[in-house]
Parts: C-alpha cells; sequence; structure tokens
C-alpha cells in the first residue's frame, strides 16, 4: 500500500511539474504574443501619423492650389474691366474729341458772323 502511494505520490508530482513546464511555455507563448501585438499596434499608430500627416499636406496643397486658382482668375477678371474701361475711355474721348470739334466750329462761326 504504501508502495501505491508512493508511486501515485511520484506520478502526481511529477505531473504537476509538467504541468508547471506547459504553464511556462504557454506563459512565454503569450508573453511573446502581447509583445508581437504591441509592436504591431506602435507599427499601425505610425503608418496612422503619417497618413494623417500626408492627408494634411495634400489638403494644404488643394488649398493652395484653390487659392492660387481663385487669385488668377481675379487677375484675369481685373484684365478684362482694365480692358473695357480702356474701350470705353477711348469710346468718351472719341465723343469728346468730337464736341471738340464742334464746340470749335460754333466758336468759329460765332467769330466770324
Amino acid at each position: 500500500m504504501q508502495f501505491l502511494q508512493q508511486s501515485f505520490y511520484e506520478n502526481m508530482q511529477k505531473s504537476h511539474a509538467e504541468y508547471m513546464e506547459e504553464v511556462k511555455h504557454i506563459k512565454a507563448k503569450q508573453e511573446k504574443m502581447w509583445n508581437n501585438t504591441n509592436r504591431f499596434q506602435s507599427q499601425i499608430r505610425k503608418e496612422q501619423e503619417m497618413l494623417a500627416h500626408e492627408i494634411q499636406e495634400i489638403l494644404v496643397n488643394n488649398q493652395r492650389a484653390e487659392i492660387e486658382k481663385s487669385l488668377q482668375q481675379a487677375v484675369e477678371r481685373q484684365g478684362r474691366d482694365i480692358s473695357e474701361m480702356r474701350k470705353q475711355l477711348t469710346f468718351g474721348l472719341g465723343i469728346l474729341q468730337q464736341e471738340k470739334h464742334t464746340l470749335a466750329r460754333l466758336i468759329s462761326k460765332l467769330t466770324q458772323s
């Protein structure tokens, strides 16, 4: 009976030792998994930060392009306005020139009479 108890006790110790060894392996695997997960999450965060920076840069560049386009349109509009003003000024000067000649003729007729 004592032999059976001793054998049972030895088997229990052996089973416990194997169990503890397996627990150690599982903990090592779990730690490795957590390290990999942390590394992966860190890498994802870095990539997200890079993408956010790139998106910000694209938005800034788009805003600059829109501003440049708006400025170009304003310059073109001003050019058209100036051209139209010149036409009106030329037309107005033409009318003034005609009026000047008309006045000169009237003055000439009045002084001759």
